[in-house]
């Protein structure tokens, strides 16, 4: 057995040899088989936070990330229920078709459930998707206890685990982000002019209906894309911190989707290196998600607070 390469690494060592093994694997020069958990988790914090800047930019931008909330809740109970399907079949549950079909189901709920309420019981429309992803996260976890009691589903779809993640899984995780990016890239134009003025787009004869339960879809996929590393709880910060960061520096949406880009790739590297130097000097594995959710925090605070804090009061003064 291969020794692994970041074995007592501290922070600075881990950086410099993860950026250089991903440089060997993009290049063709590192085999994806060579690849050890260190490097599988810096490239599936990758593939999930690009995933989450493209699918959340305008939910975050037009503050429905309440939305992703919901979906990120209620995807626990299309996992549970596509994994019923697909054992039922004699399928694998955590499988690209698993994925795909968990998301389906995630997202045709949440919709239907919120418009039931909307439109026949009169709720408003932000009350009634607090109240149904609690009520249908409370089914997921009922149901991941009672069917899958003897499996980590449960546990791992709530927080995930980046240990559990293997090299085979990139490609999953990498096909949502290309899914995501390919949304992004054909419909950037039609779907800014629906969420700057939604009113005026219905008058032009654009179809919002479905280029919401598409964007629903894609926003769901992305989410179960991500449960496995990052869990259904965690993944919340990837979907708004990067864009809050982004928006420090302008208004712009493609300079937010770049800068975006930018801070997961800074963030994924960073936290990495962290779980690895604590493993290394206190002995102690910790969750690498859970560490990159906290340096995107503490990155918006500072920045928040100090820099563009001060251009503030230098652009009013």
């Amino acid at each position: 057995m291969d020794v692994n390469p970041y074995w007592n690494k501290d922070f600075f060592e881990s950086t410099i040899l993860l950026l250089k093994r991903a440089v060997l694997w993009i290049s063709g020069y590192l085999p994806t088989d060579m690849l050890v958990e260190d490097d599988v988790a810096f490239m599936a914090l990758i593939g999930v936070g690009f995933s989450c800047v493209f699918s959340g930019v305008f939910l975050v931008v037009k503050r429905m990330t309440l939305v992703v909330n919901a979906l990120s809740h209620t995807i626990l109970l299309g996992i549970v229920a596509s994994a019923l399907i697909l054992v039922s079949r004699g399928m694998s549950p955590f499988s690209t078709t698993g994925f795909i079909l968990a998301a389906f189901l995630a997202s045709f709920i949440t919709m239907a459930s919120t418009n039931v309420l909307v439109k026949i019981f009169r709720v408003q429309p932000e009350a009634a998707i607090g109240f149904m992803f609690t009520t249908l996260f409370a089914i997921g976890v009922l149901f991941s206890t009672l069917f899958f009691r003897n499996t980590h589903l449960g546990v791992e779809a709530i927080f995930g685990n980046l240990d559990a993640v293997e090299q085979n899984d990139l490609l999953q995780i990498f096909f949502v982000a290309g899914l995501n990016f390919l949304w992004m890239f054909l419909f950037f134009g039609r779907l800014r002019f629906i969420h700057c003025d939604g009113s005026f787009a219905k008058v032009m004869g654009q179809k919002t209906f479905w280029m919401d339960a598409t964007k629903f879809f894609i926003t769901a996929l992305t989410i179960v894309g991500g449960f496995q590393s990052v869990g259904v709880v965690i993944i919340m910060a990837f979907f708004t911190l990067p864009i809050l960061i982004a928006r420090l520096f302008g208004p712009f949406l493609k300079k937010i989707l770049i800068i975006g880009c930018g801070v997961t790739l800074v963030s994924a590297l960073v936290s990495v290196a962290i779980a690895r130097d604590i493993l290394t000097h206190y002995a102690t594995a910790v969750s690498t998600g859970a560490v990159s959710a906290l340096v995107l925090f503490i990155a918006y605070i500072v920045l928040g607070l100090t820099y563009f804090k001060k251009a503030g009061k230098l652009e009013h003064s």
